[in-house]
């Protein structure tokens, strides 16, 4: 699987980075070691440091479960059990905060 995981996230990482929106940057794919994906965004527009921060975290997470849950193009990662994991950054590379998509959090 992690090999298959890997072939995946060789071909995709071709047309990295990637401007999401005004504010987000998917900057990197990787296979992880334990049967996920990690991707790694990088967000220009918030720090640790700003009030509205929790607020943010809350909405990114609804969405990526969500997406993670109904999306019929991610029905083979569920089926697998493959986890699929953002790792969110600030825009010097600070580690803001991580939103972990499964089966179980559908």
């Amino acid at each position: 699987m992690n090999s298959m995981l890997q072939e995946g996230v060789n071909e995709y990482s071709k047309n990295l980075p990637v401007v999401l929106d005004v504010g987000t940057i998917l900057t990197g794919v990787v296979a992880g070691m334990e049967k996920n994906l990690v991707y790694k965004y990088k967000l220009t527009f918030t720090s640790l440091n700003d009030p509205t921060i929790n607020i943010l975290i809350g909405r990114v997470t609804r969405k990526h479960i969500n997406n993670y849950c109904t999306n019929s193009k991610l029905s083979f990662y569920r089926k697998a059990g493959v986890l699929i994991d953002h790792y969110f950054y600030d825009s010097v590379g600070k580690h803001l905060f991580t939103v972990r998509t499964s089966t179980s959090r559908c």
